[in-house]
């Protein structure tokens, strides 16, 4: 008799634990995922959502689609799953941590441009202050879009994982028909403590330049710590990647037209931003075999190169940046390249080469384009792809 009553109790707790989790997913799931919707600022599709124990959803084959129209979306997962810790049920605002498997990017200028354009960030974003309660100055200052967006949920993620996703950048200018990089392999992990007054943000990246048919040539690794309040930022970056004529077509339109045939670049950056606007940074960047086309008045690249490189076809540079961001004047990008410019026509003297002509483009750098519509903001940055 005690036996039947025990089986028959564990009968009724297996079913009413099957009732709980049945109601989780065809109630409480889809009412999570409308109400995470609802909060984002762009469309999100996904093929299945259903309950992960012991507090969140997971969503299958999840889609965002192209802004721009011009990709079949741009981002795909596979499986994402969010979750809420249970000891947070109750705390606001509501920490969550999402975990993303296979994630596959589709980027290209105008679809990074228009979603960024869809979220107002600004300071008090991250203290849950939602943007319209900004005064219409501060908003200015602040760089919001001039259209009608909404802030950000009021959600504050812990911990966000991308794991062995894939990302293809595109643009139909510099390679028609296809990537002009494959990153694979791409793992990041990011990391929110939000221990107010301060707030700190850690986001370690890595990944692998591939070509379509899976060859290797090339890596990324990047890891920055950030502790806002106090206006305290620090990291590294290093791409590398060995083939360079991917690259052909980049500054085709730049101010004097420049293609490059091949090469391998190796790039470190390593940077320090204290106070919220003291920037000191470091750049190391190896070339090798580096084919260009294009003129520097009457010397060509070729020439330039076969002065400064070694023996093997190696050129390496590493400068120092130390100024003030807030400076209008200062400029990390152009301080770098007029280092580099100056180092190169020095070395170049050294073999008997004379170059005369201006060989970096800078932020003042005229444009070549004739047409009215067209400016320099157009024109891509000549600082090294890799």
């Amino acid at each position: 008799m005690k036996s039947r009553i025990r089986g028959l109790l564990a009968v009724c707790l297996i079913g009413s634990i099957a009732l709980v989790y049945a109601g989780m997913n065809f109630w409480a799931a889809p009412r999570l995922m409308n109400r995470l919707k609802a909060n984002l600022p762009f469309p999100v599709e996904a093929a299945q959502v259903r309950w992960a124990w012991p507090i969140g959803i997971c969503l299958n084959d999840v889609r965002v689609p192209d802004p721009a129209q011009e990709q079949p979306f741009i981002v795909e997962i596979k499986r994402l799953v969010v979750r809420l810790p249970v000891w947070a049920v109750f705390s606001r605002p509501l920490p969550i941590s999402l975990e993303a498997d296979s994630p596959h990017f589709k980027l290209t200028s105008r679809n990074i441009g228009l979603m960024s354009s869809y979220v107002r960030l600004s300071r008090t974003d991250w203290l849950e202050v939602s943007t319209d309660e900004l005064s219409e100055e501060e908003a200015e200052g602040a760089g919001a879009p001039q259209r009608e967006t909404q802030p950000l949920p009021s959600m504050l993620p812990i911990e966000i994982k991308f794991k062995e996703g894939v990302l293809e950048a595109l643009d139909e200018n510099i390679q028609s028909g296809k990537p002009i990089f494959i990153l694979r392999h791409l793992n990041v992990s990011t990391s929110i403590e939000p221990t107010l007054p301060h707030l700190t943000v850690r986001v370690k990246g890595t990944g692998f330049f591939e070509t379509e048919k899976g060859e290797r040539i090339g890596l990324f690794d990047s890891d920055l710590f950030t502790r806002m309040q106090d206006g305290y930022m620090k990291g590294f970056l290093r791409l590398r990647h060995e083939r360079l004529g991917d690259f052909r077509n980049l500054y085709t339109y730049a101010p004097r037209p420049i293609l490059i045939e091949g090469g391998i670049a190796d790039t470190r950056i390593e940077f320090e931003v204290e106070n919220h606007n003291h920037l000191r940074m470091t750049a190391r960047c190896t070339v090798q075999n580096l084919d260009m086309t294009g003129q520097v008045g009457d010397v060509s690249w070729a020439q330039i190169m076969h002065a400064v490189e070694d023996d093997q076809r190696r050129y390496t540079w590493q400068f120092t940046v130390d100024g003030n961001v807030q400076d209008p004047k200062f400029d990390p990008h152009d301080r770098v390249l007029s280092e580099v410019e100056w180092k190169m026509k020095e070395e170049a003297s050294l073999k008997g080469l004379k170059i005369k002509e201006q060989m970096f483009f800078y932020a003042d750098t005229p444009s070549s384009f004739e047409d009215s519509t067209s400016s320099f903001q157009d024109v891509p940055e000549a600082i090294p792809p890799s």
